[in-house]
């Protein structure tokens, strides 16, 4: 396909990419035309003829990646070299979204599905814990009144009761910002780096963070050592995705992600059973639905009807 073709194909209305963005998808792509430009061996008349077309589409490469980004970054048929990568392009992804407002009066709404552990599990003992599982609807607004609905029931909440977090006072550089989520108690105060990325996966999934703090947030969680990629798994609500996994040998961490639009789909926390070392589900979060509304009788358009109907 000729170059203009491809502009012509895409069209003009991808937002405009960020500095960063730019630079990483610049860079990456211009990487995979000098790869195939400069592979081994001689070359015939006609190969070098087509490296030098390809060595020519170069500034027309740059062009496009400053307007084209995200077809850049996730082409079709390709896969990520790592888990690194792959959170990455996710950062490059979320950070050309627009962010979603708040106002005053409004609320934040959000669904999920929850599957916990209750009772307990001594060490040499089978135990008594089960796996519980509810559907949960919380309306919450900056001044702390709200709404929440699950199995428990349906309670409204004055102003001042719940806490509201705001990320949108989080730093949108990733040093800081990792400083920020292992340190400030505000946003519960991490010691693991298992505990980090959880945190993370929250802030992604459960949250309206400014699209500046979620291309951040992915990049917080792409310095995390030892994280691995799983790709083409399912979440829980049936929805395909990809999966950056952590296990320190003690607590597993999975974040499943839609790497069609950096979505965070679920997250889940396991712990290794003392009875037969075995990795145990403790803990996860399906993301079925965040936005914002007006009011607590309001849900986002397209959300499932409430819990307790």
């Amino acid at each position: 396909m000729k170059a203009l073709d491809l502009v012509r194909l895409v069209g003009t209305d991808v937002p405009e990419a960020t500095q960063t963005a730019r630079g990483r998808a610049e860079a990456r792509l211009l990487e995979m035309i000098e790869a195939e430009s400069n592979g081994g061996g001689k070359r015939s008349p006609e190969r070098r003829g087509r490296t030098l077309a390809r060595r020519a589409l170069l500034p027309v490469a740059a062009v496009l990646v400053a307007t084209l980004v995200v077809v850049v970054v996730l082409p079709r048929g390709g896969s990520p070299a790592s888990a690194q990568q792959f959170l990455r392009d996710m950062g490059v992804v979320t950070g050309q979204q627009p962010s979603s407002a708040l106002g005053s009066s409004e609320f934040v709404y959000t669904r999920q599905l929850e599957v916990f552990r209750q009772g307990t599990r001594a060490e040499g003992e089978q135990g008594t814990s089960e796996l519980v599982e509810q559907t949960r609807e919380q309306w919450i607004s900056p001044n702390g009144a709200g709404r929440i609905v699950d199995v428990n029931g349906d309670e409204g909440y004055p102003r001042g009761y719940l806490t509201f977090l705001d990320p949108s006072q989080l730093p949108t550089d990733p040093v800081a910002l990792a400083q920020t989520l292992r340190e400030e108690e505000s946003f519960g105060k991490v010691n693991t780096d298992a505990q980090l990325l959880k945190k993370v996966g929250s802030l992604l999934g459960g949250t309206l963070a400014p699209s500046g703090v979620r291309e951040a947030l992915y990049e917080v969680a792409a310095q995390v050592p030892g994280i691995q990629l799983i790709p083409d798994v399912i979440d829980p609500a049936g929805r395909e995705g990809t999966a950056v996994v952590l296990d320190d040998g003690d607590v597993r961490v999975r974040l499943v992600i839609d790497p069609s639009n950096a979505q965070m789909l679920s997250r889940s926390e396991s712990t290794r059973s003392p009875d037969s070392g075995d990795q145990v589900l403790d803990h996860e979060i399906t993301y079925l639905a965040v936005g914002v509304v007006d009011s607590v009788d309001e849900r986002p358009r397209g959300s499932a009807p409430s819990v307790s109907s």
